[in-house]
């Protein structure tokens, strides 16, 4: 409070666990929930908790018997605070938040009151139209039970209770521009709309009805966000005409030989340029010690350079 007046407010529903929570268990949740929510507005200050719980106001003086209370009770250390108890019949705006009626929902006809009479009379006339539902009609008034769910009430088909629209693509799609475009619906997506329509109407295929006409609408399709990912930019590269390794100790190429077998690897530096007698003697000296001699080379050289390693590294096994 500021002045007399709130500065801020907050709500939180109880989860399906805590809602089995004694009433001394929930008083103090929904005190830690608040204190941790204004925690910027609170820390380092002295703060007074008003509660109508009359037990919460030794909170801190009583034991602690169960985990979950010492838990709560443990983030609430390092505030400056003191609970005051303040009745419930003078707590009249935690009340008028907390405790406010249920809203109930529109009928039916308090519904069809706010409908205009030329929708009321489109409606009617595409039963009249549809073969299906004027023989449904036709069964209702005669007392049948073979009609369930419909029923006919007031001169007027519904099914469950909603009222039936006949097969009239005008009209429906009339219906559902009327749900998405008023300023209640706000162009609202798919679900919110087709939720709102069948509380009121039903015709078969709805959802199809109003998946067609929100991807029509023109408002919607130009203020609907990107759901594609942002392409990367792609810039010029300049690649380096000359390829080389830095000198190290003298050297600056490494030959690698791999073994098929068992993907063992060896890197050997060399000095380039190179002969190849001069790699046919580091060959024979790092890796036909461990292999022994190979079965086949393959080498990313040409056939005459291939032919002198094989040449030289023959030479000097004799």
């Amino acid at each position: 409070m500021q002045a007399g007046r709130p500065i801020a407010f907050f709500s939180k529903a109880l989860s399906e666990k805590h809602q089995k929570l004694l009433v001394y268990e929930r008083e103090l949740l929904s005190m830690v929930a608040a204190i941790q929510k204004w925690r910027p507005y609170l820390i380092g200050n002295h703060f007074k908790v008003k509660k109508d719980h009359q037990s919460l106001r030794f909170l801190l003086e009583q034991r602690i018997f169960t985990p979950a209370q010492q838990k709560w009770i443990s983030k609430l250390a390092g505030y400056d605070f003191k609970i005051l108890y303040k009745k419930g019949n003078s707590n009249m705006a935690a009340d008028a938040l907390s405790r406010r009626n249920t809203v109930q929902t529109l009928s039916l006809n308090a519904i069809l009151q706010g409908l205009s009479t030329d929708i009321l009379t489109a409606i009617q006339q595409s039963w009249t139209r549809d073969e299906q539902l004027s023989a449904i009609i036709n069964q209702l008034k005669m007392g049948t039970t073979l009609a369930k769910p419909y029923s006919w009430r007031n001169n007027q088909l519904h099914w469950k209770g909603k009222l039936v629209v006949g097969n009239d693509t005008e009209l429906r799609t009339q219906l559902v521009k009327m749900i998405h475009t008023e300023p209640a619906g706000g162009h609202s997506g798919f679900q919110p709309t087709l939720h709102r329509l069948k509380a009121m109407y039903h015709w078969k295929g709805m959802g199809q009805t109003v998946k067609n006409i929100i991807q029509e609408c023109d408002i919607c399709q130009r203020n609907k966000y990107e759901t594609q990912l942002l392409q990367a930019y792609c810039s010029p590269y300049p690649f380096q005409k000359e390829f080389g390794l830095p000198k190290s100790h003298g050297k600056n190429t490494i030959l690698v030989v791999v073994d098929h077998l068992s993907k063992y690897a060896h890197f050997l530096a060399l000095t380039h340029p190179y002969t190849a007698a001069l790699v046919a003697q580091i060959y024979l000296d790092n890796v036909y010690k461990l292999h022994d001699m190979p079965e086949k080379l393959i080498c990313d050289r040409d056939a005459v350079f291939l032919s002198l390693f094989g040449w030289n590294y023959s030479s000097s096994l004799r």
